[in-house]
């Protein structure tokens, strides 16, 4: 993992440098990001095939031209931001339908745009994360199978899907989120 990490660092910099020697660095945008993490041992695993957050949780950095002052945004983010962000630094319309909101704001010093939960979909599987929780619901039988408080069990160690205490919280995502996402047949 550390080697896959230094030779992307190493390449990013080739561009980076490639781009300040023809002078282009100054007019460029630069955007980084991945379509998923790695476990890295992480609950025993080491591939990417699963939903705890060190496989969905992917990097995003957005470097306007000329650079810009370093800022981290905690707020969620799907993927479908970012051709909506390259889309705004086009200059190129929305895509009508889309879920995915520009970032653009955002990079200039604005705020983050507002998302109540983030989906992600991997293998007959989806997650439902919002600022809290994260729900992964199989999607075939359009059932729970696993909840964590992210605030108090950021290693997603305890499955709280069958405490009691947690139904509220289960049935509220089910309802707001869960539903009406499978609600819409997919694209495929």
């Amino acid at each position: 993992y550390a080697a896959d990490i230094s030779v992307i660092d190493h390449a990013v910099g080739r561009i980076v440098d490639a781009l300040a020697r023809r002078g282009m660095l100054d007019s460029t945008w630069i955007v980084y990001t991945t379509d998923h993490g790695e476990m890295a041992g992480s609950h025993g695993l080491m591939s990417k095939c699963v939903l705890y957050e060190p496989a969905v949780r992917v990097p995003l950095i957005v470097r306007p031209p000329g650079g810009c002052a370093t800022r981290v945004v905690d707020a969620l983010v799907e993927q479908l931001d970012v051709p909506a962000t390259v889309r705004a630094i086009a200059g190129a319309p929305d895509v009508a339908g889309s879920e995915g909101q520009s970032l653009l704001g955002t990079v200039t010093g604005g705020p983050a745009p507002h998302h109540d939960v983030t989906v992600s979909e991997n293998w007959g599987f989806a997650v439902f994360e919002t600022h809290r929780h994260k729900l992964i619901v199989d999607e075939d039988a359009c059932a729970p199978c696993q909840l964590f408080d992210l605030a108090e069990d950021p290693a997603e160690d305890h499955d709280l899907v069958r405490d009691p205490l947690a139904a509220d919280v289960v049935e509220e995502i089910m309802e707001t989120h869960v539903r009406p996402f499978f609600a819409t047949p997919p694209a495929r």
